[in-house]
């Protein structure tokens, strides 16, 4: 009777270590669905964060692209307020005209130098006149005055190859007076044609786009500031969450295989002392069960 009761008592025993496996494996399984849904949480809020990233990013290369095109705005404004102060001023007229007194004074040296080089030219043909009235006179000294009036004609030739070259160069001058007389006149009627609206409307359309711009600054900020810095703090704490049960799964995991292990053993040896007691009784045990 008593090694029946024992029996029913280890029967117990066992089923009970049996529930109470079958429970630390639910809750075990149960620990292993809520990790894999964390996980799941996880990536998904990296996913938003790196779609919040992404928008933040294009939002930086819009308001880059707004500030080249501000940029070139800027620049277009400045050209068209230099060509319309250009307007308002002669200075362009004034820059012709002072050219045009550099060339004239250059006209004028060009035709001082010509009535000296004329001058010269009159004294050397009256030179040579007196030699011819002269010549009947010197006719021992014929040939060296020929040599002379050969040297007189080359000057002169020397002095007409000058004039003609200084006549080319009062030629290449007024036709560049000509030139700056046209770029002069085409200015004129450029800024003519260039309105003081025109200049009014593209100011107004750079100080709409530098409104946008600061627009899209204060909603980047409040952007960065309402959701990804949120987003980015959430996603450090359930990374910090999720570390944490990973390593209490670790720990739990080690429990329990250590207990199965206690268990399991337990089991064996009392399999095996049953065994034991049934098939080879020991005396002392044989006695306890002859007592009545």
């Amino acid at each position: 009777m008593e090694q029946r009761i024992e029996d029913l008592q280890v029967i117990a025993n066992v089923n009970d270590r049996r529930q109470t496996k079958q429970a630390e494996k639910a809750e075990f399984q149960e620990l292993k669905t809520r990790s894999r849904q964390l996980e799941t949480e996880n990536r998904d809020l990296t996913q938003r964060y790196q779609a919040v990233q992404d928008k933040a990013e294009r939002l930086r290369e819009d308001i880059a692209v707004r500030a080249a095109k501000e940029e070139e705005l800027k620049k277009r404004v400045a050209h068209l307020e230099r060509e319309s102060r250009l307007a308002a001023t002669p200075v362009q007229a004034q820059a012709v005209t002072e050219e045009s007194k550099v060339a004239l004074e250059r006209e004028e040296k060009m035709k001082e130098e010509v009535s000296k080089l004329q001058e010269k030219n009159t004294a050397l043909e009256q030179a040579k006149r007196a030699l011819e009235e002269t010549n009947h006179k010197l006719q021992n000294w014929l040939s060296g005055w020929q040599t002379l009036g050969e040297q007189v004609k080359k000057q002169k030739s020397d002095l007409d190859g000058k004039e003609a070259e200084w006549k080319q160069k009062m030629s290449d001058l007024q036709k560049e007076k000509d030139t700056w007389e046209t770029l002069a006149a085409s200015l004129r009627l450029k800024t003519a044609e260039l309105s003081v609206d025109d200049v009014g409307g593209l100011r107004a359309e750079y100080d709409r786009l530098q409104r946008n711009v600061e627009v899209l600054e204060e909603k980047q900020a409040d952007f960065i500031e309402k959701i990804v810095k949120p987003a980015r703090e959430e996603a450090l704490r359930l990374a910090r969450h999720r570390h944490m049960l990973v390593q209490e799964l670790d720990v739990a995991y080690r429990q329990t295989r250590m207990i199965h292990q206690d268990r399991w053993r337990d089991f064996a040896l009392l399999g095996v002392a049953s065994f034991a007691v049934l098939h080879h009784p020991l005396p002392e045990v044989t006695a306890l069960a002859e007592v009545p």
